[in-house]
């Protein structure tokens, strides 16, 4: 089932999908250096620029060594291109795309006449027009992190969510607060479906039980929390579910299999993470450390030998606990230094990301604080709001903004005015349902919407600039849900606390909120600087649609 589920993990930075396509591509983006590029039986090869400053992630200088080779001539000339560049990043391709606004070319030790022709055969062969791709960590590699302007420092919440564990086969079923059930179409009372979980959930109201669809079997309870066994026959309701796309995962098994072994289900009503290890715990030691990694669990998990204790990594926060079923407890302010000791070539060192004052740590700061952009034409207006009734708007605490409570679109109300923020873009209306024209000045009053917000994400898209015809917005990671915390380390989302209130919400629009950043649990969520951001762990423990 795709909707009305709450708060699947998509987009940016975070699904593995999207997160495997930014690998794939990042080869095809900077194939390498040197290039060489010919024509006419002229030659130019052009070798890895040397970085020398890259302002404000826009404008780049560089230098690059280069040879050309003209006519039959047999003898390569060397020479230097000294470059000044704009630069639009592309981080699904993990590259920087660079036009010249200026370029000098220089033959040292050649007559000018000589070295005017062999700038001829280069503009010939690579005019100055021509967009170049380089790596993003080639680019980065040649920055000093001081010199750049960094994504500001919030205070994110630390306290660890319900943690699960079990050593046999498990699943989590996470609701945004208490279960709520609506019928599957109106006018019907025969069969509900959950609609605040990412699991196919199901009440058959003559039998009184719930059937929930895990892979290609079914489990059957009377309670929501159990005990769940295997269903050996599906209710007469759920063979006759609306025939539309929305209901197509869930047709396609209506076959019931008997499962070969019944999972623990654990159900949590607030956000929530699950431990799973292959039988009990076995350890792989980290070479220099005290620490031993859990190597049984696609979760990120260490006994420190050092004081006895469990450290688990999740959203970039580490918990603690003397025992792999808990209690945990926030660990992230003051982690044993042991975890910046790992080795770079071990394969948990991905870890140091979310390690304070780590090198990786730094990097990972840097890397959220390089902007992407999106360029629109202001006569291409294809964004639409739709509310489940009249539009109703809340004001956000501390703020002299209000936020649109019953639509899944990021929208506000400022001084009269209606702006929305969709896929990186901003959007000012006269009226909460538009019409809608491109906004080429964001109020400030936006940008004070805090991070105990659902809606702090938008803080992170501005106006990088505007023409008559044209207008260019920047965001950086933040709108992705990747917040520097205060620690110097970035982390996804605000937090339990963030969650919980969400979850516990008076009103019924609680499911609006726009997926994931604010939940920051029940996807076993982890940062991986060679992917370029947070990823799911995506494993079926987690559900159908790849997390909370």
């Amino acid at each position: 089932m795709k909707t009305p589920h709450a708060l699947l993990l998509v987009g940016s930075l975070l699904t593995a999908t999207f997160i495997n396509c930014s690998a794939a591509t990042a080869e095809i983006a900077d194939p390498g250096w040197p290039r060489v590029f010919t024509k006419e039986g002229n030659q130019l090869t052009v070798y890895q620029p040397q970085v020398d400053y890259w302002k404000g992630y826009t404008y780049l200088h560089l230098r690059c060594a280069i040879s050309v080779k003209a006519g039959r001539s047999k003898q390569e000339a060397f020479g230097v291109a000294e470059i000044d560049a704009v630069t639009v990043v592309d981080h699904g391709a993990r590259s920087v795309k660079y036009t010249p606004t200026r370029r000098d070319i220089r033959f040292p030790n050649l007559p000018d006449a000589d070295a005017a022709a062999l700038r001829a055969v280069v503009d010939d062969l690579k005019p100055m027009s021509d967009i170049t791709a380089l790596s993003l960590d080639r680019v980065l590699a040649y920055v000093n992190p001081d010199e750049q302007p960094q994504q500001r420092a919030v205070e994110v919440n630390l306290d660890p969510p319900a943690i699960f564990y079990s050593s046999k086969p498990a699943i989590l079923v996470m609701f945004l607060g208490e279960p709520q059930l609506k019928p599957v179409e109106k006018g019907r009372t025969d069969l509900l479906f959950a609609l605040n979980t990412n699991w196919d959930l199901f009440y058959d109201t003559a039998g009184q039980r719930y059937f929930l669809l895990n892979q290609d079997n079914w489990l059957t309870a009377s309670d929501v929390k159990g005990p769940w066994t295997s269903a050996q026959k599906l209710p007469e309701a759920l063979s006759s579910l609306p025939a539309d796309d929305n209901w197509a995962d869930v047709r396609r098994h209506l076959k019931a299999k008997k499962a070969k072994s019944v999972p623990a289900v654990f159900v949590s009503a607030q956000p929530a993470e699950l431990i799973l290890t292959d039988g009990d715990p076995s350890y792989s030691p980290i070479k220099g450390t005290r620490l031993m990694r859990v190597a049984n669990t696609d979760s990120v998990v260490f006994l420190n030998t050092g004081d006895a204790k469990y450290y688990y990594l999740v959203a970039g926060r580490w918990f603690r606990a003397a025992s792999l079923d808990g209690a945990w407890s926030a660990a992230s302010k003051d982690l044993p230094a042991e975890f910046g000791k790992i080795p770079d070539s071990d394969p948990a060192a991905f870890v140091k990301a979310s390690v304070p004052g780590t090198q990786e740590a730094k990097d990972a700061v840097l890397l959220s604080s390089v902007p992407s952009t999106t360029t629109v034409s202001i006569t291409n207006v294809t964004v639409q709001v739709v509310y489940s009734g009249q539009p109703q708007f809340k004001p956000i605490e501390g703020t002299t903004v209000q936020y649109a409570v019953n639509t899944p679109k990021s929208v506000f109300l400022v001084n009269g005015t209606y702006y929305c923020c969709d896929q990186g873009v901003w959007f000012t209306g006269a009226t909460a349902a538009g019409p809608w024209t491109f906004c080429t000045s964001v109020p400030a009053a936006i940008y004070t919407i805090p991070p105990s917000s659902p809606l702090h994400n938008v803080t992170y898209v501005v106006v990088q600039s505007a023409t008559p015809t044209t207008v260019v917005y920047s965001q950086t990671a933040g709108y992705s849900g990747e917040y520097v915390a205060a620690s110097g380390v970035v982390m996804f989302g605000a937090g339990i606390v963030l969650g919980a209130i969400i979850a516990n919400s008076d009103d019924d629009h609680y499911y609006y909120y726009p997926p994931p950043i604010h939940y920051s649990y029940g996807c076993g969520a982890v940062y991986h600087h060679g992917y370029g951001g947070y990823y799911s762990a995506s494993h079926v423990a987690y559900g159908p649609y790849g997390g909370g």
